[in-house]
């Protein structure tokens, strides 16, 4: 996180009628590379099921305009990737 950026929310940041892609089953770094082709079109959020929380995404998710919230699952992690609305 940057200086003078909200913190990141805690909180899933979906519509509760929307599907996740559930990324669980796949070996690394399948889940982060189809998260990276995911939002690579734009639009968002995108969310995702992960194994495991995705740590070396985030610097790329930053770098590139994109911000993610995280909830914890009993077998797992909720991703929520968006766009940064301060990014051009």
């Amino acid at each position: 996180m940057t200086m003078g950026q909200p913190p990141i929310p805690a909180t899933p940041l979906h519509d509760s009628n929307s599907t996740p892609t559930d990324l669980r089953g796949l070996d690394p770094p399948d889940p982060l590379l189809r998260i990276l082709d995911s939002i690579e079109s734009g639009g968002g959020p995108f969310v995702f099921l992960l194994a495991r929380e995705p740590f070396p995404l985030y610097p790329m998710l930053a770098a590139t305009g994109w911000r993610h919230g995280l909830r914890r699952l009993p077998d797992g992690v909720e991703l929520t990737v968006f766009r940064d609305p301060r990014a051009p």
